[in-house]
């Protein structure tokens, strides 16, 4: 607001303190009116924001964790199991190369997820069928993936990367 000055030409800088609140008010009460946040909005942004810290936590354990990278065959088709866990949710994983060049994941959430998505290293998402159990199972040509899950209460939860590539994946 544009500062005004009193009889004696000094700012005053209250006046202009209440103007803006009321101001601020008259517009939180005009976007309420038109598009009111949902009523649970603080709740689910609590929740993602526990979900986002716990998983940077996990991921930091993971890149300083020095464990035996998984042992590989030179015969053929290669095989890794990975593991993820969250104080509220696993996740394992097997990724197996079908010697074609792409990859099949099968995997098993528990709780059992809402929805799996499937995030190649362009962006490009591929929805995953998941039964009732947490399972599922998808093939994919990218070399690098993330799964996003979705629990039943919409909460989400992303894996780091996976380098189909590589056979020391950081498992847990």
């Amino acid at each position: 607001m544009i500062g005004r000055e009193d009889q004696e030409g000094h700012y005053d800088s209250q006046a202009d303190s209440e103007q803006d609140r009321e101001l601020l008010t008259q517009l939180r009460h005009a976007v309420e009116l038109r598009d009111p946040p949902p009523a649970d909005l603080a709740d689910k942004a609590r929740r993602a924001f526990s979900w986002d810290a716990a998983l940077q936590v996990l991921v930091e354990q993971e890149q300083s964790n020095d464990s035996v990278p998984a042992l590989r065959r030179s015969d053929g088709p290669q095989r890794r199991d990975l593991s993820y866990r969250l104080p509220a949710v696993s996740l394992t994983l097997t990724v197996d190369e079908t010697g074609e060049g792409s990859w099949t994941i099968t995997g098993s959430a528990s709780p059992a997820a809402a929805a799996v998505e499937l995030i190649d290293h362009n962006g490009d998402t591929q929805s995953v069928d998941v039964d009732r159990k947490g399972r599922f199972t998808v093939t994919t040509w990218a070399h690098a993936v993330v799964l996003q899950l979705t629990s039943v209460d919409g909460v989400k939860v992303r894996t780091p990367v996976v380098d189909l590539d590589q056979a020391d994946d950081q498992p847990t």
